[in-house]
């Protein structure tokens, strides 16, 4: 799996991603490697792209689908909505091909994507997502004017963080024979209360890494498999710039190597 997040704040965009991907064949597990590249700039817009889930499609890397796909976009494609939709259509291209391919009684995998960046002339970032097998176009996770994070992948650690709960209590509250507004009220305001109005670039770039890290760090140590690690990829998307690399992936010799 993964972790993946997209901070939002007035003056611009944080994205961020692990780098562990686990290789499986026939559904068994084979090894895990440390250095995978699951934060792309698309092409050499103010968009970046993250994916999760899936590492390959078929003998395709996500990597070099998204280098095809940023070789083969039109001059005229500049604006998240419809380089989103595109890029949507062209996974899905491949993503569907290696569906008809597995046997009728194998769960189709999932691949999601979020998608966020600067439209020309446009003040305020959009963040679009898409997920496969459910989704067929792109769903607007922000409205333009809404600030705010948002995570996905192994999204459970962080949400009993942020919220203040894990994923089953509203379930089991109302499983108790709790009413659902009743059980709602029980559990508002519980996590944390984050002010993204007004928050530096700086504190979102901090903030996507607390988000990764907490994540990481619960997975390690939680689980026997952990399906996040490795070192952090982030970058920054600006207004008055394009896509900056905070932290790039990038092949190297290790020290005393």
């Amino acid at each position: 799996m993964t972790i993946v997040t997209c901070v939002k704040v007035r003056d611009g965009l944080v994205l961020g991603t692990d780098s562990m991907a686990h290789i499986q064949r026939g559904g068994q597990f084979l090894r895990s490697y440390r250095h995978a590249t699951k934060l792309f700039q698309v092409g050499k817009l103010p968009i970046g792209a993250m994916s999760y889930g899936l590492g390959n499609i078929g003998h395709r890397s996500i990597e070099s689908l998204m280098r095809e796909f940023g070789d083969k976009l039109k001059a005229n494609q500049k604006s998240v909505g419809p380089v989103s939709t595109s890029l949507c259509k062209f996974m899905k291209g491949h993503y569907d091909s290696l569906a008809k391919s597995l046997p009728e009684d194998e769960d189709l995998p999932e691949l999601g994507f979020l998608v966020a960046g600067y439209s020309p002339n446009q003040v305020f970032a959009e963040v679009r997502e898409f997920r496969f097998p459910s989704d067929s176009k792109p769903r607007t996770t922000m409205a333009k004017e809404m600030l705010g994070a948002s995570w996905r992948g192994v999204e459970a650690p962080f949400f009993r963080l942020a919220m203040g709960y894990g994923f089953l209590v509203r379930q089991r509250l109302e499983s108790a024979g709790l009413e659902e507004q009743v059980a709602g009220e029980l559990l508002d305001d519980l996590g944390i209360d984050v002010v993204f109005d007004g928050m530096p670039v700086q504190d979102a770039v901090e903030y996507a890494a607390f988000i990764l890290n907490t994540t990481i760090g619960y997975t390690t140590f939680s689980m026997e498999l952990s399906p996040c690690g490795g070192p952090l990829q982030v970058a920054t998307i600006l207004p008055d710039r394009t896509f900056t690399w905070l932290a790039k992936p990038e092949v190297h010799m290790k020290e005393g190597v």
